[in-house]
């Protein structure tokens, strides 16, 4: 695992895809592995790979809240805005105490269906975690100040 990190912090992601690999067949209940795996597999811009590995590990542990956060983001990057709502909000179902940047992902992609004041109220929540919170911040005032 760690040998695919380094590779994946030098931008050499099939080795790291390959170490990743190896690593999760002797632990592959190593659920943040498989998140770091699809991390890179996003930041070599193969949204394909880190959609599949998404739902590879949703496969294995439905209920992982993280997971669902993640893939959220990947399907925002890849255009299919609907499967990014669904999985930033089953994200946000799964999880006790939704994070910051729980809120922030959500207003944002929110924001990119139309919806404002759906991702306004995500944003609000993030600013009561946050009051600095500069994702939301931002949406606040794009939003507030068309709407």
């Amino acid at each position: 695992f760690a040998t695919g990190q380094l590779m994946g912090r030098e931008g050499r992601y099939a080795e790291a895809d390959y170490w990743f690999r190896l690593a999760l067949e002797r632990n592959p209940d190593a659920r943040y592995w498989y998140i770091n795996r699809a991390d890179f597999a996003l930041a070599a811009n193969n949204l394909s790979l880190a959609l599949q590995i998404y739902q590879d590990v949703i496969t294995r542990f439905p209920n992982f809240s993280r997971a669902y956060y993640e893939m959220a983001w990947a399907y925002y990057l890849d255009g299919q805005i609907g499967e990014a709502v669904k999985s930033i909000d089953q994200a946000i179902s799964l999880t006790e105490s939704p994070s910051l940047t729980y809120w922030e992902r959500a207003g944002m992609i929110y924001e990119s269906t139309g919806d404002f004041e759906d991702a306004l109220a995500f944003y609000r929540r993030a600013l009561a975690i946050n009051p600095n919170s500069a994702v939301a911040l931002e949406g606040m005032k794009r939003l507030e100040g068309e709407h």
